[in-house]
């Protein structure tokens, strides 16, 4: 699953450019607030670089705003510092226990950059209990548990994000691949076939429902998704290779069998 990128925090519309920034009262920069909605500002506009340093300055004068060193974070992520982001995001649970969305980007560090899949697992639990109407969280406790190959746990993730939204397409074809995992073909074919009405160019989900007919040793029906998903992606080598092969092993069988009814006495 692609890593999902954070939410900008709290919009404010205090500045419409830099300049009425950099004119305003200087006595009015002293203020942590101020600093902290202007680096709000900045971050909503993709500055990143005025948002941190706006949120610096807010922090050298309240060191324990919470939220100033949350933005900053998630400012620190956007652009890629993630060792540095993921210490402010630790300041942030330091400070604030019940801060979800730290604990859930924390999980999504320690998953995605440091495969520490008992930290991860350790702050998306919490996150989860914070907030449990949050998706993200949710597909994202699934996928560590898939990783840990613990598969009954991610069962109960994967279901609780398809409960919070079932139009979520990302949450419909883990799930598939979770039951899959659990050798239960029936509802991963549900899942995938659910997937693809609701993105009909999913390749993945098209691949993944050529695997599991072909399991059933439904092989034509499996061809026509393994055709389908390299149509949707061209570049996906696995799924051609799939149809490559299970076209020769088809054409194989069935000469065998005309070779087998020449060979038959009348």
């Amino acid at each position: 699953m692609d890593c999902r990128i954070p939410a900008l925090g709290f919009v404010c519309t205090w500045f419409h450019n830099e300049n009425i920034f950099d004119s305003a009262d200087a006595n009015l920069k002293q203020s942590a607030d101020f600093q902290f909605q202007a680096g709000l500002d900045f971050q909503k506009k993709g500055n990143y670089r005025r948002a941190m340093k706006c949120f610096r300055e807010c922090i050298l004068k309240q060191k324990n705003h919470t939220e100033a060193h949350y933005n900053l974070a998630l400012c620190l992520y956007q652009r890629g510092q993630v060792a540095s982001a993921k210490e402010c995001f630790e300041k942030v649970v330091n400070l604030n226990l019940n801060h979800f969305l730290a604990h859930h980007y924390l999980g999504e560090i320690y998953f995605y950059q440091q495969h520490d899949t008992e930290n991860s697992l350790k702050h998306l639990e919490i996150a989860s209990r914070l907030n449990p109407n949050k998706v993200d969280t949710w597909i994202l406790l699934g996928l560590v548990y898939r990783d840990r190959k613990d598969f009954q746990q991610a069962l109960r993730a994967n279901l609780q994000a398809i409960k919070k939204d079932p139009s979520d397409q990302v949450a419909c074809y883990n799930l598939g691949n979770t039951y899959h995992d659990l050798h239960m073909e029936d509802e991963a074919i549900s899942c995938f076939t659910a997937t693809i009405k609701l993105n009909p160019q999913h390749a993945d989900a098209l691949f993944n429902l050529g695997v599991v007919y072909e399991e059933k040793n439904k092989t034509w029906t499996a061809l026509d998704y393994y055709l389908a998903a390299f149509a949707c992606d061209p570049n996906f080598k696995e799924a051609e290779d799939a149809a490559t092969s299970l076209t020769e092993r088809i054409r194989i069988k069935n000469s065998a069998q005309q070779s087998s009814e020449h060979n038959c006495p009348p």
